[in-house]
């Protein structure tokens, strides 16, 4: 049988044939044997590439305080204790836990060492780095890189007549991705949503309002443009004229940009 065979594996478990074989029986890969000890900080526990498992060894049946005991307050049989390292050492039960912006696909695998790599979700960027979860020896995630919500500059569509107008100011602005309506108190006018603009080009002045688009986030705004074989015009395009008296009102509402920002403080790009 698959765990009888001792002479075929004994170079490569060193826990003698007893052992090995109890633990080919529970399903433990044979290329594993090698890196399972009981010998560590920690006598009294199983070991997997140096690391403790947690799982409590004895020959049969020993008082176990280790965090994981196959007997409950013992160490259990030498067949319940090999069954209970192999489940610890199969991987991770569930799929890593997404955290603020981020996801994880659900079929990320789950064995030992498994590397899932998440996204971002909408209106948030990598931030250090991309993230990524790797399956510890122990069965728990652990969970590298991240996301952060991202910024895009917003400015009034008509800057000169507009940002700062006596009915009511619109300084340029470092918005949430997420957002949809402008941080400030609606001027008498009541326009305190946040428009889109496109360009006809990255470098055009020609711009125009489809749709009226209005009260949209980020992606929305971009993805609209797009839509409309257009881009997303960037501050300098919009401060230089581009969509200025093209219609929708927009002339007194902050529009969305194509330019990136870190904060929320007010910043002239053009003055």
């Amino acid at each position: 049988g698959y765990g009888l065979d001792y002479d075929c594996y004994k170079a490569a478990c060193t826990l003698g044939k007893t052992w090995c074989s109890q633990l080919l029986e529970a399903g433990v890969p044979e290329k594993e044997l090698r890196f399972i000890s009981n010998a560590g900080p920690s006598s009294n526990d199983w070991y997997y590439k140096g690391t403790d498992t947690g799982v409590g060894f004895a020959n049969a049946n020993q008082a176990c305080t280790s965090a994981k005991c196959a007997g409950g307050t013992t160490t259990g049989t030498k067949d319940a204790q090999a069954a209970l390292l192999k489940t610890t050492l199969s991987g991770c039960s569930a799929g890593p836990t997404a955290q603020t912006g981020m996801e994880f696909p659900p079929d990320c695998s789950r064995s030992v060492n498994a590397v899932c790599y998440g996204l971002c979700q909408e209106g948030y960027k990598i931030s250090p780095s991309t993230p990524k979860a790797i399956c510890g020896d122990t069965g728990d995630w652990t969970v590298t890189g991240g996301c952060e919500v991202g910024r895009h500059w917003v400015i009034a569509g008509k800057p000169k007549t507009w940002r700062a107008h006596s009915s009511g100011l619109l300084p340029d602005y470092c918005a949430s991705d997420t957002s949809t309506m402008s941080p400030f108190p609606a001027n008498s006018y009541g326009k305190n949503g946040l428009a889109v603009t496109c360009c006809d080009s990255p470098t055009s002045t020609k711009a125009s309002r489809p749709g009226c688009l209005k009260n949209v986030s980020y992606t929305d705004a971009a993805s609209h443009c797009n839509a409309e074989g257009k881009v997303l015009c960037s501050a300098a395009q919009i401060e230089a004229g581009a969509g200025a008296d093209a219609g929708c009102l927009f002339d007194a509402y902050l529009q969305w940009t194509r330019d990136e920002c870190s904060g929320p403080c007010s910043w002239t790009p053009h003055a």
